[in-house]
């Protein structure tokens, strides 16, 4: 997702953009309602954190197999254990 934001407005609210390209969007900067610079998020431990969470809840919707249990466990079957 992209969003365009003005020097001034960044100036003003820089650690709030920042905690919102790192945690995934992108930032155009203008000047006088011109794109000038690019914000993108790094790839780093909060991005490969991000995936390993991803990971885990595709498998908990899916249910994880136990070694050696025929039946599959579903996120609300392990809760209400």
């Amino acid at each position: 997702m992209q969003r365009l934001v003005s020097v001034q407005d960044m100036t003003q609210h820089l650690s709030h953009y920042i905690n919102n390209v790192e945690h995934g969007m992108e930032i155009i900067l203008t000047r006088k309602g011109k794109p000038i610079v690019k914000m993108v998020p790094l790839e780093g431990p909060l991005t490969k954190k991000r995936e390993a969470h991803k990971r885990l809840m595709l498998l908990m919707e899916k249910g994880i197999t136990l070694t050696g249990d025929p039946h599959s466990f579903t996120r609300d079957e392990l809760h209400e254990r």
